[in-house]
């Protein structure tokens, strides 16, 4: 009989725990919108259903998700896998040559800190073993035989190139702008559903990679260039008095050494346009690959995308893609020398290539 009131006792116990359980999601459902208006609502963010603290776009979050049913979820998981390439994709991957800017020197550390959180690589041209040209007109060279965009750059005076510097930079703003509209008018990060403007401040904090990299790289500049002043300082220990068998071996040791040398630059050179901050240490790499894990978890946080906001996001990103790269581009121009300053630096170089040889005949 004991027996009989125990196992009673525990049915009816899971009765109600079941029936509570089941009361708490009515209650949760009944306090949603109803379902056509909140499963599929594009570009409305949580105060169209709710009034009051901003925890309650938490709620409304939950609310898409309790109402929509198994195709809808599906389909929410879709549009977040494709928002996760967003950032990769559409700031690196996408145009790997696209990123160098070959300039004629270096650029201030300031500045190249911001080039370089803009998403291009300032790639200083040089030329070995000739003094006939000066790097300004080799970078010039190689960057009108690169594109149509540098071509038109080094033609025009300095003050259009300026006027594209700020008329970029504004673009800059407005796209970051709409990027902040858009995750306001959306369901949210999960990592934060009260801070509206995460991808936003995102494309902000690339700054701190790229001074880590601006950083390491011009130590490392200048650690090369002391070694190479070392190196020049150095006594000569061939002997005159050495046969032709000696010569002839330390000739062949330095022909291998500056081979050598030359295929780690053309293999260095070679991976610089492959992939980001490729070649570098790896104290340059990782903050960098935390930036874009950081990037894909923002991007794939913000919850129930519907498909037409992820295009709306996806042509944001590319404006600030656009944009950031002109910028980025024009602020590199603006320390070249174009227009009537191109043409003097030519003559110039000139005039004084002529007097050298002069000289020399």
């Amino acid at each position: 009989m004991q027996t009989h009131w125990s196992r009673f006792n525990n049915i009816l116990t899971c009765l109600i725990i079941v029936l509570f359980l089941v009361t708490g999601t009515l209650a949760d459902d009944s306090a949603c919108p109803p379902r056509p208006l909140i499963v599929y609502s594009p570009f409305t963010p949580w105060f169209h259903f709710y009034n009051g603290s901003s925890q309650y776009c938490w709620d409304c979050a939950s609310c898409v998700f309790i109402r929509a049913d198994e195709t809808r979820k599906q389909q929410f998981g879709a549009t977040a896998l494709v928002m996760g390439f967003i950032p990769s994709t559409l700031r690196d991957v996408s145009w790997p040559e696209r990123r160098i800017v070959n300039i004629s020197q270096q650029l201030p550390p300031i500045v190249e800190t911001i080039v370089r959180a803009l998403g291009l690589d300032p790639h200083i041209t040089t030329v070995d073993g000739t003094k006939q040209k000066s790097l300004r007109i080799m970078a010039e060279g190689l960057a009108v035989n690169s594109s149509w965009l540098a071509r038109w750059a080094y033609r025009k005076e300095k003050w259009v190139i300026v006027a594209v510097v700020w008329t970029s930079g504004t673009g800059l703003l407005l796209s970051y702008a709409a990027l902040s509209v858009m995750e306001l008018l959306s369901k949210r990060s999960a990592l934060g559903c009260t801070y509206p403007v995460y991808v936003t401040t995102w494309y902000i904090l690339a700054v701190f990679p790229a001074g880590v990299h601006v950083f390491f790289a011009n130590r490392g500049s200048q650690l090369s260039a002391t070694e190479k002043m070392v190196d020049q300082l150095q006594p000569s220990t061939t002997s005159s008095s050495r046969g032709q068998a000696g010569r002839s071996l330390d000739e062949g040791q330095l022909a291998s050494s500056t081979n050598n040398q030359t295929e780690r630059k053309k293999a260095t050179e070679g991976t610089k346009f492959d992939c980001h901050c490729a070649g570098e240490q790896w104290f340059v790499q990782f903050p960098w690959a935390l930036y874009y894990i950081l990037g894909t978890l923002i991007f794939t946080s913000i919850m129930a995308v519907t498909v037409i906001e992820m295009v709306a996001w996806f042509l944001c990103a590319m404006f600030v893609t656009a944009a950031s790269k002109l910028l980025g581009f024009f602020i590199c121009m603006s320390f070249e020398a174009t227009g009537e300053g191109r043409h003097r630096l030519r003559m110039s170089e000139q005039k004084l290539d002529d007097e050298m040889n002069f000289q020399y005949t």
